[in-house]
This record gives structure tokens, sequence and C-alpha cells, in this order.
């Protein structure tokens, strides 16, 4: 029992870090994912747009790209592509250049076309009112962590009751 208690305090100490080192690795290879923009003019002063960056799921190594506005011909929400080999993906709010090597910047991305569309929808509205001084827009970080261990949830919480299922059978079955 006692190396029971052992093993699972140093899974709970060990994977968390785990998986924090491993997520820092692959966004120094890849690059850090977009996580919202910030887009603001001044009453005399060219708008820029700031896709914000960050490495660490928004809690740490944060960045910014900035992008001036008269280089954004608009904004589109793009569809996963389906294929053999691509898993389904998200939905991406993407920023259409003028030139440069990436014609659709991505800003962020999300499970639901409703949301990550209106939120397209929203810049778009923002770029064509020269009017309006500031646009913002986020990544839900709650969606963005919980959705992805939702599966992870659901599978500890069966093996959990399968665990206890077969402590109560072996006390019924000894006693």
């Amino acid at each position: 029992m006692q190396g029971t208690r052992r093993v699972w305090l140093l899974l709970l100490l060990v994977v968390p870090a785990a998986l924090l080192g491993l997520t820092y690795l692959l966004t120094a290879i890849f690059g850090a994912p977009s996580t919202g923009l910030l887009c603001h003019r001044g009453a005399d002063a060219p708008g820029i747009c700031q896709i914000q960056r960050s490495r660490l799921l928004g809690f740490g190594g944060s960045s910014s790209v900035a992008i001036p506005e008269s280089e954004i011909v608009g904004a589109e929400t793009l569809r996963p592509r389906s294929g053999v080999g691509r898993g389904s993906g998200g939905y991406t709010l993407s920023l259409q250049l003028r030139r440069g090597p990436y014609r659709h910047y991505p800003v962020l991305s999300g499970p639901f076309w409703a949301d990550t569309d209106a939120q397209t929808q929203r810049l778009n509205a923002y770029l064509r009112d020269p009017g309006q001084r500031e646009f913002a827009v986020r990544e839900n970080r709650a969606q963005a962590l919980l959705l992805p261990l939702l599966p992870l949830g659901v599978v500890a919480l069966l093996l959990l009751i399968a665990s206890l299922r077969g402590r109560r059978r072996r006390t019924v079955a000894g006693g």
C-alpha cells in the first residue's frame, strides 16, 4: 500500500513537470502559437495589429508580432483540412496579408466554427471602420486547456471506477 502511494506521488510530481518541459520544447522547435490579436489606431498614426504569442499556454514566454494595418487585406475563418494523416484540428482566425511568405497569418484557433467566425466578423468590421480605435480578441484559455484534457479526464474516471470495483470485489471475496 505504501509503495502505491509513493508511485502516485511521484507521478503527480513528474508528469506535470514533464508536460511543461515538452510544451516548452515543442514551442521552441515549431514556434509559439498565437493566442490573440490587439489592434489600435491613433488619431493621426497608422494602425498596427499585434499578434500575441505564448510559449507556455499563455502563462509565460509571451511575445508579439506587429503588422501594419496597411498590410492587412482582411480576416478569414479557415476550416481544418481533412485527409489521411490529418487530425480534425480547429477553426482558425487568419489575417489575409497583401504580401510576404505568409498570406494567411494565423491569429488564434478555436474548436467551434460559430465562435471563431464571430471573432473574424468582428475583426473585419474593425478593419472596415476607420472610426474604431481598438480591437482585441484573445484565446479562451480555459477552453484551450480543458478541451484536450477532457478525454483524459474521462479515461481517468473510468480507471478509478474500475479500480474501486475491483477493490470492492476483492474485499467481498476475501471477507
